[in-house]
């Protein structure tokens, strides 16, 4: 499998997930503030963040591959180039969106986007979990079972 069929395939995996199940109360209001008490600072998740770098393994035709590859988000060159827009448009409710570089529109487009909640100190959106925030990096695992893992590492773009 490569790595754009497998980025491809995570895309898929979060939109599905996406559309099963991220509903929300309707008490989204200023009387629950964004907790400052998590293992990061959730007001450093708003904002745009490019990979930087992505290792991990996948599974294609029964046989378990490793990879660990390196990207420039400032300059991207193909499919595998991605990068996040996180907004925080009211209380514990983020929005992401992901787009993937286009080769031939030489332009970043849309890969999905869909809306998370922090909750008991933790923020996962689809099949990916957070796992450390700061000013200027963001590393988060992305899990789609039997099929692969992948721990991505990103840098603030804006």
């Amino acid at each position: 499998m490569n790595k754009k069929y497998f980025m491809h395939l995570m895309a898929a995996v979060m939109v599905a997930m996406l559309s099963v199940g991220f509903a929300s109360c309707s008490s989204d209001n200023d009387d629950n503030p964004v907790p400052e008490t998590t293992t990061f600072n959730v007001k450093d998740l708003v904002g745009t963040w490019g990979l930087t770098h992505a290792e991990g393994w996948e599974t294609w035709q029964g046989q378990k591959e490793t990879f660990s590859d390196d990207y420039d988000p400032e300059n991207p060159k193909g499919g595998d180039d991605t990068k996040m827009v996180i907004t925080n448009p009211s209380g514990n409710t983020f929005k992401i969106v992901q787009y993937e570089w286009d080769e031939f529109k030489k332009d970043w487009v849309e890969e999905f986007s869909g809306e998370a909640e922090l909750d008991a100190n933790k923020l996962t959106a689809y099949n990916m979990t957070f796992l450390s925030v700061s000013a200027t990096q963001l590393v988060a695992e992305v899990s789609a079972g039997s099929l692969g893992y992948t721990k991505q590492t990103y840098k603030r773009m804006k």
